[in-house]
């Protein structure tokens, strides 16, 4: 009998655990998404442009800087939200960080299906050749 009574209060603990735990994680879930939330695409009355990058391209933390932050791939479709001191402020896609961004202005072209089908051709040229 006493060991029945050990292993049901084994289980019930294992289960107030487990509970405690899956309850810990949701709320730790919620606050997250409320912290960061997830990055959505830009509605078209949004953003001034879209755009893509023929070139890999430097980009800045802010319009002012003058050391660049990174670089970001040649073909990135991206948002143009801002333009000041020729640089734009862009948003890459959302699966991409970071965020916002500013970009030299002469180093993106307009996109349509056309330029970026075009671009992408011109890019398999340059690899097998």
């Amino acid at each position: 009998m006493k060991d029945s009574d050990k292993s049901k209060s084994g289980f019930r603990l294992i289960i107030i655990w487990s509970l405690g735990f899956l309850f810990a994680f949701a709320l730790f879930g919620i606050l997250f998404r409320v912290v960061f939330p997830i990055e959505r695409i830009l509605g078209p009355s949004e953003f001034i442009d879209k755009v893509f990058l023929e070139d890999e391209s430097v980009y800045f933390r802010s319009a002012d800087d003058e050391e660049p932050a990174g670089t970001i791939e040649g073909g990135t479709i991206l948002f143009v939200i801002d333009v000041q001191n020729e640089k734009s402020l862009v948003r890459p896609l959302p699966t991409t960080k970071p965020d916002s961004i500013w970009v030299p202005s002469g180093y993106f072209i307009a996109y349509n299906r056309e330029n970026f089908r075009q671009w992408l051709l011109e890019e398999e040229r340059k690899r097998h050749n």
